[in-house]
């Protein structure tokens, strides 16, 4: 009988001075993925596996760190595709992961042992809303409970989070904390502020446009992630000389790419099909007016007025209250909030009358459109438009390569 433990072939036919014992050999099966365990500085993480396992094993990992260090960080992924991560679980000196029907790549980072909290990380998030993100990471078995991290913008403008709110980083003692920002306070400073405990307290600054430069510098050969990066600072820059403001004093923000009359012919092309569908034919709604919200969230308010004593029962958004237009009372409803990558998307209304129901279909872009058509709004207005439809693009197609 021939059998492998993986690296080693054992023939039972052939003497030999050494008795081998089944029980002590692993045997391979076909389809078992090797485990890589990248090289790190400052510690090691071994395997219990011989370098292959097949799916549905437990894979442990014994984290040693060099004296003087501790594990910051510890992540499982699909060999040659980051974004696909594997779930590691366990603290101190012993992780764990179930081997997925895929190869596995676990990377490591040490670094000298820290006694209290430290900021030592920042990212952009782009979501429905702009957030900087302030990384915390703490010592091993430190007790979060009760902390929070307090937000101070240049502009005058506070916010803050509490620990409950942060978001867990799967594999470390850390934590991000996030202040939210429009795209006016991409050059605002931030500083951030984490009490923990009784009077124990750190402090960090940063920016978006910090951030935007960082990646510059560091990524300069990845098209699209720089498109992206560029097309936000553009966001910022012809948003704060569009004239529209948030009656704030905002650090001032240079162009990354000069737009004209091609890019915003451009931009209205690409959100030409993207206009507003109402249906109001025996609805009881007699007009149906919208704008677009882009204070941090990114938010469609539709504003609906009735006909005479017609009323509202029922509308599949939030209401906002009411506002009297050219004479007219409105009533405000308003969308979920938008995440860049879906501006695009068609968001049905239909609004329920004591005469009827009335259908509005609409998106971010369809707001786009409108500006871009209009003859009412100045060339400044419609760059920084052309800039808002160029962030929608250069997100979307970020995302498309982040599955390719």
């Amino acid at each position: 009988m021939v059998f492998t433990d993986g690296t080693n072939t054992f023939d039972s036919n052939t003497p030999s001075d050494t008795l081998y014992y089944l029980s002590d050999v692993k045997l391979t099966p076909a389809n078992a993925h090797s485990i890589t365990v990248a090289s790190s500085e400052n510690g090691t993480i071994t395997t219990n596996a011989n370098e292959k396992e097949f799916e549905g094993e437990t894979v442990t990992l014994t984290v040693t760190p060099d004296e003087g260090y501790q594990l910051y960080s510890i992540t499982a992924v699909k060999t040659g595709d980051a974004d696909n991560a594997v779930s590691v679980s366990g603290t101190g000196s012993s992780r764990t992961f179930t081997m997925p029907d895929y190869d596995v790549t676990v990377t490591a980072t040490f670094g000298p042992i820290i006694t209290e909290p430290v900021i030592n990380g920042h990212t952009l998030l782009l979501s429905s809303e702009i957030g900087v993100q302030f990384k915390v990471t703490v010592p091993e078995d430190f007790d979060v409970t009760g902390s929070r991290m307090d937000f101070s913008v240049s502009d005058g403008k506070t916010e803050s989070m509490e620990i409950t709110k942060a978001s867990k980083i799967e594999g470390q003692n850390a934590y991000w904390f996030t202040c939210y920002i429009n795209a006016l306070e991409l050059a605002d400073t931030i500083t951030a502020t984490y009490h923990y405990a009784a009077d124990g307290e750190i402090e960090g600054t940063y920016s978006a446009l910090t951030y935007i430069n960082t990646i510059k510098a560091t990524w300069p050969n990845e098209e699209k992630l720089i498109a992206l990066v560029n097309a936000i600072q553009d966001y910022g820059y012809y948003l704060q000389n569009s004239g529209w403001t948030d009656n704030l004093t905002h650090t001032s923000i240079e162009a990354a790419t000069v737009l004209g009359a091609e890019k915003v012919e451009s931009a209205k092309t690409g959100a030409g099909g993207y206009q507003i569908i109402r249906t109001l034919a025996d609805s009881g709604i007699a007009d149906v007016k919208y704008s677009l919200r882009l204070n941090e969230k990114t938010v469609i308010n539709i504003y609906v007025a009735p006909e005479g004593d017609v009323t509202i029962s029922s509308v599949n958004a939030t209401a906002k209250g009411s506002c009297v237009i050219d004479g007219k009372t409105y009533y405000q409803y308003d969308t979920d909030k938008i995440a860049a990558d879906h501006l695009g998307d068609t968001k049905t209304i239909t609004v329920t009358t004591s005469s009827g129901m009335a259908t509005i279909q609409v998106s971010a872009l369809s707001y786009v459109y409108a500006i871009l058509s209009s003859d009412s709004f100045n060339d400044a207005q419609k760059l920084a438009m052309t800039a808002y439809y160029e962030y929608f693009r250069t997100t979307q197609e970020y995302v498309a390569s982040l599955s390719d």
